[in-house]
């Protein structure tokens, strides 16, 4: 393993850049391989890269579920990911940096990670594929180990599995098998009030006939004629046209 990995892993990625605080794309992400000690801190963001690191290798850590990740492309022809399990993440394969938190209780994650045949060596960690790892910091921790690491994450699993049955959790088969989350209370209903036969048909015949009203007034009002259309517009004008025509025969005079 090279020198830098370790520097790699334990270095924290994201973080605003304190030499140019006001500009857009000011998150350091950056890791440079040829320089990984280089003052002030080993990430840097794109403007460092153009200014002090534009003849380096330099590689860009992305982010998936919140955990630091890096391209395949990037890191397979300087380092050995041989053994680490890798994901496809918008259209490229991608390792994940450090050990990520395992899936408990009784959800999806959790009941692919006990459903999967492959595990990691180091951390137990659910794979989707046959490798041994799941990030390149299992690997590393294999590495120093001489290839121990595996029996002391098994002991610890082991330790936990008898704490859980200590505590109380069923176990089928010897394994133990994971609680659900706990309620945060006793959920309440609502207070049921027993209704009697009567009131409940009175409460009925009383809303019918409301409704029997409004279905009366509805059509009554349909059937008023309109005053401006059909057979008494043409009434009022007839009537119209007839008194004015008296008004004007009463009041002409008459010439000899």
């Amino acid at each position: 393993m090279p020198d830098w990995l370790e520097t790699l892993l334990s270095t924290r990625f994201f973080l605003a850049c304190a030499a140019h605080p006001a500009s857009p794309r000011n998150e350091c992400n950056m890791f440079c391989l040829d320089c990984p000690r280089a003052p002030p801190s080993p990430a840097f963001c794109y403007y460092c890269r153009s200014h002090r690191h534009q003849a380096h290798r330099v590689i860009q850590i992305r982010r998936s579920s919140y955990h630091d990740v890096v391209r395949v492309s990037e890191v397979e022809d300087v380092l050995d990911i041989s053994g680490v399990q890798t994901y496809v993440i918008n259209s490229a394969k991608v390792l994940f940096l450090n050990e990520r938190p395992q899936p408990r209780g009784a959800g999806a994650a959790a009941g692919k990670a006990a459903a999967s045949p492959y595990n990691c060596k180091i951390c137990a960690r659910a794979l989707l594929d046959p490798f041994r790892f799941c990030s390149l910091g299992c690997k590393l921790v294999d590495t120093k180990t001489g290839g121990r690491g595996g029996a002391t994450a098994a002991a610890g699993d082991a330790g936990g599995v008898g704490n859980d049955e200590a505590g109380g959790s069923k176990s089928v088969g010897g394994a133990a098998r994971p609680q659900g989350r706990r309620r945060k209370g006793i959920p309440q209903r609502a207070p049921f009030v027993a209704v009697s036969p009567h009131h409940h048909y009175h409460y009925r015949t009383e809303k019918m006939k409301k409704n029997k009203k409004k279905r009366q007034h509805k059509k009554e009002n349909q059937k008023q004629p309109n005053p401006t259309t059909g057979a008494a517009a043409n009434a009022l004008r007839n009537l119209y046209c007839q008194t004015t025509r008296n008004i004007l025969h009463t009041t002409t005079p008459t010439v000899k």
